[in-house]
Parts: structure tokens; sequence; C-alpha cells
């Protein structure tokens, strides 16, 4: 039991930090491959920032720590994506079920048990790992064999569930109402772009706020039938990556 370290959790200003750092090392080397393109008049590297869900908060409040303005970080261009982007609370009853139990004064232990049976899980047989994945998880059946393969290999891990469960814990006290689209469009200098599923079927990204970004002036993409937990299927991740090449190509120069 020696890898159940409480030391490797951490929440979101945390995670916010850590990628803040990636991108300081990323700017300082882009600026450096950007020097000779810039004597020669050519268009050097840029900085493309995409996040799904709570990642998308992570990236853009990690691009404001790391000196986001006027579209540069630096003196590097950067644009940023956001897909289903969980970057505020929403008055959907599942999302507010979720966020009180996360916030309550019991959690942490509660979290501690269901990493410590996350870990037990971890120990069995692949094959009933399965079954128990199938029995549990509603949408099982869209999984890839791959997909399948990577969730039962690397969740049912302590200090992965540990982590899991803090972040969210930060989340529910931090990511609250309205979030401000419009500030960080400034810092973009317009070069922003928010995917949406359509609808209301997911609960971290709904129509709601779908329509308070554009509330705001953001340019914002609604996808009817795509859901959260996009990378499980080929399909759906393909579909994705062809959503970012439109938006990214409809962005501002």
């Amino acid at each position: 039991m020696s890898s159940m370290s409480f030391g490797s959790s951490s929440g979101l200003p945390e995670q916010c930090e850590h990628v803040c750092s990636f991108i300081e090392s990323e700017r300082a080397h882009l600026e450096r491959l950007r020097q000779p393109c810039e004597k020669e008049d050519g268009e050097g590297p840029n900085i493309v920032l995409v996040g799904h869900s709570i990642g998308a908060y992570v990236a853009f409040s990690a691009a404001k720590r790391a000196g986001l303005f006027e579209g540069k970080i630096g003196s590097v261009p950067t644009c940023a994506v956001g897909l289903m982007p969980f970057l505020e609370h929403n008055e959907l009853p599942s999302l507010q079920s979720r966020v009180r139990a996360a916030s309550a004064w019991w959690a942490p232990a509660l979290f501690i048990v269901l990493s410590v049976i996350g870990q037990l899980v971890g120990k069995l047989p692949f094959f009933v790992k399965k079954l128990i994945f199938r029995a549990v998880e509603k949408d099982a059946s869209r999984f890839s064999p791959e997909m399948v393969d990577l969730t039962l290999n690397s969740i049912p891990r302590f200090d992965t569930l540990y982590n899991i469960l803090t972040l969210f814990r930060t989340e529910a006290q931090l990511l609250q109402p309205p979030y401000d689209h419009k500030s960080l469009k400034y810092g973009l200098d317009g070069k922003l772009a928010l995917l949406y599923a359509g609808g209301d079927l997911d609960m971290w990204a709904p129509s709601s706020s779908a329509k308070r970004a554009v509330e705001q002036g953001v340019d914002v993409t609604i996808e009817d039938g795509l859901p959260h937990a996009f990378s499980v299927t080929p399909a759906s991740r393909q579909r994705v990556v062809d959503l970012i090449c439109s938006m990214l190509a409809s962005m501002p120069s």
C-alpha cells in the first residue's frame, strides 16, 4: 500500500500553475524558433491552446498567468479552442447534486474510501474489471477496445482516483458563475472559439453556458449528438479534430 500517497493530490490552482509552467517553457522555446523567421519576414510557430471540459478552464487560466495579452504570450501569437468547456457551475440538478456532495465537510473522508475501493478493484483480474466496468458505466458500449484497456489500467488506482476527486472538490468551490468570457476574448485578441454539444445532455457544458458565451461575443459552435466523452471512439475523436481545424481556420488572423 506504499503507493497510497496523499501528497500526489492537487486541486485546481495547482493544475493551473503546472500548465502555466509548461506554457512558459514552450513560449521561450518558440520565441527562439521565431527569431530567424521574423528576420526573413516569415511566419513562425504560434501557440494554440486546446482544452476539453475542465481542461479548457485550466488552459485559459494558465495562459492568463503566463501573461496572455493582445493575442500573445510573450511575443508568440496565441489562440484558443475550448471543447465542451466546464468554466462555471450551471443550474442543472445533475451537476448541482455533485457540487453539493463534493463541497460537504465529509467529502474528503468519502474520497479516501472510494479511492481505497478503486485500488482494490485495480488488483482484480482484467476480465473481472471489465465486467464491473460494463455494469457501472452506462455508455460502456461506446468505448473502443483500446479505451477500455486504457481506462481499466490507469483509473482504478488510489492516487489517480484521489487526485480526480480532490480536483473536483476545488472545482466545486471555485467555479462560481458567471465566467468572464469577455476578458478572455480580449486577452486573445478575438482568437477564441468554443465548442458545445446541442441540448442539455452535457451537464458540464449545457446550452445555458453556450448562450452566456455568445452573449459576451465569443464564437460558439453547436454540434448535435456530440458526447462529452468524445475521445472514447475513433469516429467522435475524428469528428472533433475536424471541428477544431474548422474553428481555427475561421479565426481572425
